[in-house]
């Protein structure tokens, strides 16, 4: 839009200025040959890695909301 448009815009902030749309399929498909046959920590070690996580560093901000704002806190 900006390109096509430019005097609609006075600024741009972009998040994501580029993607390697090719690096990163190529990305997926290495992940993906490593999670094959149990490669990677299932559905219930996970959960259990994130409730241990979460007990540990969830209130390091001052408030216990499931969400750990304060990582740099966080030495587990």
């Amino acid at each position: 839009m900006a390109q096509r448009y430019p005097n609609d815009f006075d600024g741009i902030v972009s998040a994501v200025p580029v993607i390697n749309y090719a690096g990163a399929n190529l990305a997926r498909a290495r992940l993906a040959q490593l999670q094959k046959d149990g490669g990677w920590i299932n559905p219930a070690k996970f959960k259990l890695i994130h409730d241990a996580v979460i007990a540990a560093c969830d209130k390091l901000d001052g408030l216990a909301d499931g969400v750990i704002s304060a990582y740099e806190k966080c030495k587990i």
